[in-house]
């Protein structure tokens, strides 16, 4: 399996694509506001960031699986997010 870096700009030009092609959608197929546009951004720019932190060097998020969101979840909840928080970063990484 070829698991070499890609030469497309990493993990952020990665996410900037994929939020460039559906980050104006909501699940009843209308078009979000520029506020909720905005703040899903944020929450997955961070999310992805902490996971840097975490030691896990994604280098695309198509990469992201599973283990990736237990290890964000037990983050925010050793950080003191509340549990509204949680399930709304949670939330956007569906």
């Amino acid at each position: 399996m070829n698991r070499s870096k890609p030469t497309s700009g990493g993990w952020k030009a990665s996410l900037a694509a994929v939020l460039k092609a559906h980050n104006a959608a909501k699940v009843n197929g209308s078009v979000a506001s520029h506020a909720t546009r905005d703040k899903r951004a944020d929450v997955l720019y961070a999310g992805f960031k902490l996971l840097r932190e975490l030691g896990y060097k994604l280098d695309t998020v198509h990469s992201f699986r599973g283990k990736h969101m237990q290890a964000l979840a037990k983050a925010w909840e050793d950080r003191g997010l509340s549990a509204s928080t949680l399930q709304n970063n949670l939330s956007t990484f569906r």
